[in-house]
């Protein structure tokens, strides 16, 4: 294939044009060494590329599957009953609203025919969330839990996830692949742990201690009063408000951590 037609073949695909959009200024290269110039510009293009990755592989399989269900256009609520749960652990590409309340509740908003390929079950205190066959669908996928005391929360695929009114002594975050979570709300500690194209919006949750990882291509905002440990791999980006008394942080390749 040439040149010419690799471009083209760039050109025809959503997430390429992005690619040649990222620039750093002038003046910031002419204080980085040659070598690490080149890191962060291929840093920038690794992040992006595993966004499109991502997009691409849900897009495809979305398409292509034999098994693929396709929504109906009746958007319906569905109320689902629902045990007591400390843990919440989502899998695909769910929209998925958190409230700190003192009941249980669980309600599903989808295409009227897709609901019944929406799982949510309660398993040994955890409330399991995912999709058990392929779903095409133009409508998000949107989930509303309402629980009291929930100290984990797992997201593995392209879930967006909002969790607010946090009142809790410890707050557990696992978010992998494409995943995005905002928190709101106080909690002692936030153990957090981002790895890929992970987003973590945490400024909002006032907590004393935060103890952060974040590996690939990861951006986190948090809020830490006291103290702060952040490990980072790859091009991942942890600013952090709060002004902590203690940090302790661990940067390798190009990441970054900013205290504001």
């Amino acid at each position: 294939m040439s040149n010419r037609d690799k471009t083209a073949l760039m050109d025809g695909m959503p997430c390429f044009p992005m690619l040649k959009s990222v620039t750093i200024p002038v003046n910031d290269l002419t204080k980085i060494p040659h070598q690490k110039q080149e890191f962060i510009m291929f840093s920038s293009h690794y992040r992006i590329l595993i966004v499109c990755l991502f997009w691409i592989v849900f897009q495809t399989t979305q398409a292509y599957s034999e098994d693929c269900v396709h929504g109906n256009n009746i958007p319906t609520t569905e109320k689902r009953p629902a045990a007591a749960f400390h843990t919440v652990n989502a899998k695909g590409a769910f929209d998925i609203d958190i409230r700190n309340r003192q009941s249980v509740k669980l309600t599903v908003t989808a295409d009227q025919n897709l609901l019944p390929s929406i799982i949510t079950k309660v398993e040994g205190g955890t409330l399991y969330i995912y999709a058990d066959r392929s779903i095409c669908t133009k409508r998000s996928l949107a989930i509303l839990i309402e629980g009291k005391d929930i100290q984990k929360i797992q997201s593995s695929g392209a879930n967006d996830i909002s969790y607010s009114d946090i009142q809790a002594d410890k707050l557990e975050i696992i978010v992998d692949d494409a995943g995005e979570i905002h928190l709101s709300g106080k909690s002692k500690t936030l153990i957090a742990r981002l790895s890929d194209a992970a987003d973590m919006e945490a400024e909002n949750l006032r907590a004393n201690e935060v103890d952060i990882s974040a590996s690939g291509a990861c951006d986190a905002t948090v809020y830490a009063s006291k103290k702060l440990n952040a490990v980072i791999t790859g091009s991942g980006t942890i600013t952090v408000h709060g002004n902590p008394e203690a940090v302790t942080k661990k940067i390798s390749d190009a990441g970054e951590l900013v205290l504001e």
